[in-house]
């Protein structure tokens, strides 16, 4: 894997300009690593997840570059850190059916609290775009389960909770305020933002 991640930062380090950094991300430090056309020119694109400058870093570091160009987009802080080697836990990206990049992180393994998070970074008028985020969580023990998902191309977002005996759903508006722009996406703002400020303030019931 690290060979190929090499070779194919190699291959792609010719020609033009368009990223934020010309810092590369360091071999060592991959956790993931994928090959898609995020802006549908036909070519591929890469994108790569990294610790931060050490192993044990809390947070994950997303690095893109489209094809052809010397620079990378480096997004930091953009996912949990929760490669501990442990099966049925960890981060990775992945493209989604419209070419879209994911970075997905779960935990479905450790403790009676599972979940997992989704954020979509799309290629919208020659740029990267925070597209979507989305994140769900259950209760092994009594068997809730709760899902918020954000669609911020057309600010729209959905709650749907058997939480905290809260049971339905919700649907609702997201402020043009609150679209974050993919370089202040951090973990945690995307937590704040729109699960906690969003999602976990609806008190929703089954309709009787």
């Amino acid at each position: 894997m690290k060979l190929f991640i090499l070779i194919a930062i190699t291959a792609l380090s010719l020609n033009s300009f368009a990223g934020n950094t010309k810092e590369l991300p360091k071999i060592e430090l991959m956790e993931s690593a994928i090959s898609l056309d995020i802006d549908q020119d036909g070519k591929l694109d890469l994108a790569f997840l990294t610790t931060a400058d050490f192993d044990d870093a809390e947070y994950l570091t997303l690095w893109v570059k489209l094809f052809g160009d010397t620079d990378y987009f480096k997004f930091g802080d953009i996912s949990l850190n929760n490669n501990g080697g442990m099966y049925g836990v960890g981060s990775q990206l992945q493209a989604n059916d419209s070419g879209s990049l994911q970075v997905y992180s779960y935990n479905e393994a450790i403790g009676r609290s599972r979940w997992s998070s989704t954020i979509t970074i799309a290629y919208r008028k020659n740029a990267l775009v925070l597209a979507g985020f989305t994140y769900s969580e259950r209760d092994t023990l009594d068997l809730s389960n709760s899902t918020c998902d954000i669609n911020l191309l057309s600010k729209k977002g959905e709650y749907e909770s058997t939480l905290n005996e809260s049971t339905g759903k919700a649907t609702f508006d997201v402020s043009p305020s609150d679209v974050l722009r993919l370089e202040n996406a951090s973990y945690d703002n995307l937590i704040n933002t729109y699960l906690n400020n969003y999602c976990n303030t609806f008190d929703i019931h089954e309709e009787e």
